[in-house]
């Protein structure tokens, strides 16, 4: 048996021949408990066992578990969501949830979700995510679900679930600006000129001369 780290870690073969490792880790009680390794060569358990006892050091070892990403998703929206949001904002983050990370990257395990997963996701969700249509999602739909990812896993970071925010690592596309286009003096006197007596017409004279908003001048109506 091969002891390292002052048997906080430990190669071997078992019974069978395989190679075999192991390490030391405390519960929050202190009570000791073995995390063990395997691999086809000692190489490759070691390689383990040693990149584990270096984040035990650094301090940025965090036990994985089965919890997946909507798993806990559900949990953020529940515990620290629902009477904090308002509630048109939790109704997006549910179907953000429920219809775009649910079917794609919701079964991943939480420990495991990187940077790339989630720039890849994105990427995708820009091209083909919109759910009515063959086009992809609004860059700034995409910045708002981007924004609650970013909260939930900086909430489990708090809580030492995982050792980075991965959505501090990704590149969001910026939304890009409609040009505004605007009536000419003589589009705005042709317009003028064919405007019926009506309610409708009164309307947009009224728009025309004052720059009203829809809602203002709807509110007239």
């Amino acid at each position: 048996m091969t002891r390292r780290a002052n048997n906080e870690g430990s190669i071997y073969r078992d019974k069978k021949g395989n190679w075999r490792g192991s390490v030391t880790l405390y519960t929050a009680n202190g009570k000791p408990k073995k995390k063990y390794f395997y691999g086809r060569t000692k190489k490759e358990v070691a390689d383990k066992v040693n990149r584990t006892l270096n984040e035990i050091r650094n301090h940025t070892y965090i036990e994985p578990n089965s919890m997946t990403l909507a798993e806990w998703l559900r949990i953020w929206l529940d515990t620290y969501c629902r009477n904090t949001l308002r509630p048109s904002t939790f109704v997006n983050y549910e179907i953000y949830l429920d219809k775009h990370i649910v079917p794609t990257i919701g079964s991943i395990r939480l420990c495991d979700l990187n940077a790339v997963v989630l720039q890849q996701f994105y990427n995708d969700k820009l091209k083909n995510g919109n759910l009515l249509t063959k086009g992809g999602l609004k860059p700034k739909t995409l910045r708002n679900m981007h924004n609650m990812l970013h909260k939930a896993l900086g909430q489990a970071y708090c809580m030492d679930m995982i050792p980075k925010n991965p959505a501090d690592f990704v590149t969001i596309p910026r939304q890009n600006k409609q040009e505004r286009k605007y009536l000419t003096v003589e589009e705005q006197r042709l317009l003028q000129q064919n405007l019926k007596d009506d309610a409708i017409g009164t309307a947009i004279l009224l728009d025309l001369y004052t720059g009203m908003r829809q809602g203002e001048l709807l509110g007239l109506m």
